[in-house]
């Protein structure tokens, strides 16, 4: 379970996200262990698959070819010879969770949306108002007590 996965991750040195190019999913995922790892300022090595290539290509997390064992050894060796570098990195990783990631951050990124599409004259789906409905009983019931 997603619990389960966080005290693993808090409890690692390291989190290695290899997404299997060949599996078409892997193209559109955000994998929650990233999220959880860089919340808690645990280093990541990934492939350059869906977001995870800009994230490492912004030097939130090392990029590693899927399947090259030898540069997976070679930047985990790296990694744990400069603490600098990899403190920096988790440091950087840790600033990007509050700041897109965390509860509050996709809170009030989520209310700047909806004002925004709020105040556009599109029309309103009744969804739309089931899904603000639902969304405010989280706030109040999970953020307001």
């Amino acid at each position: 379970g997603r619990n389960e996965m966080a005290k693993i991750n808090y409890a690692s040195d390291l989190v290695v996200l290899w997404l299997n190019p060949e599996i078409e999913a892997s193209h559109y995922q955000m994998p929650y262990k990233l999220t959880d790892a860089l919340a808690m300022k645990v280093p990541v090595i990934a492939n350059d698959i869906s977001d995870l290539e800009d994230f490492g290509s912004k030097g939130y997390l090392k990029l590693v070819p899927f399947g090259d064992y030898r540069k997976l050894a070679k930047t985990i060796e790296d990694l744990f010879e400069n603490d600098d570098e990899r403190m920096r990195m988790v440091e950087r990783g840790r600033r990007l969770y509050l700041q897109q990631f965390s509860y509050m951050a996709t809170r009030v990124n989520f209310r700047l949306m909806s004002e925004v599409v709020m105040n556009s004259n599109q029309a309103i789906y009744e969804v739309s108002d089931e899904f603000v409905a639902f969304y405010n009983e989280i706030i109040e019931n999970y953020f307001t007590k």
